[in-house]
């Protein structure tokens, strides 16, 4: 019983960490915009090899949904992130114990941490109306990060979280 009731505590953690929120003026018509450059005073909080695959990645969705990029663009893209640790929980106990008479006994416990801190990485879209410069749409969600690993592994994980993000960019008419 305690194993589903883990699987099931797992599945809801690794799902909240994926939360993706969205927001935007349901007064605009957003069919009219079909050009996009990044904000010119952008600060996204990440270094530049991030920030370059952050670009790729926005660059890519973009383009798949029809948007081009311009020097006078109808909307401006800005983005920010902020990371935070999530300290491992998962640990391994190790216990030595005397027992010394009768009921009475010593005991040295210590808890050796499996894995390490994992990285969560808050990411806030914003798309602004160059012309009235006035926010149209945001996304925001946090995700986790891996760090280490392959350079394509890093490239295609700024693509998943990008993806994700805009995946409600532009929003339907309903």
């Amino acid at each position: 019983m305690w194993r589903y009731t883990l699987l099931a505590f797992s599945l809801f953690a690794l799902y909240s960490c994926k939360s993706i929120n969205i927001d935007y003026d349901s007064q605009t018509n957003f069919s009219q915009y079909k050009t996009y450059n990044y904000y010119p005073k952008m600060r996204s909080g990440l270094n530049e090899l991030n920030d370059s695959r952050m670009r790729r990645a926005v660059d890519n969705v973009m383009r798949e949904k029809g948007f081009l990029k311009s020097n006078n663009p109808d909307v401006y893209i800005n983005y920010y992130t902020e990371q935070t640790s999530k300290p491992s929980y998962s640990s391994f106990g190790v216990g030595i114990g005397q027992r010394i008479g009768r009921g009475v006994g010593i005991g040295v416990n210590t808890r050796i941490p499996i894995g390490g801190n994992t990285k969560i990485q808050h990411i806030t879209f914003d798309v602004i109306d160059k012309d009235q410069d006035k926010l149209i749409w945001q996304g925001a969600m946090k995700a986790e990060v891996k760090e280490g690993g392959s350079v394509s592994s890093r490239d295609a994980q700024y693509k998943k979280n990008v993806s994700k993000l805009l995946r409600n960019f532009p929003p339907k008419k309903k």
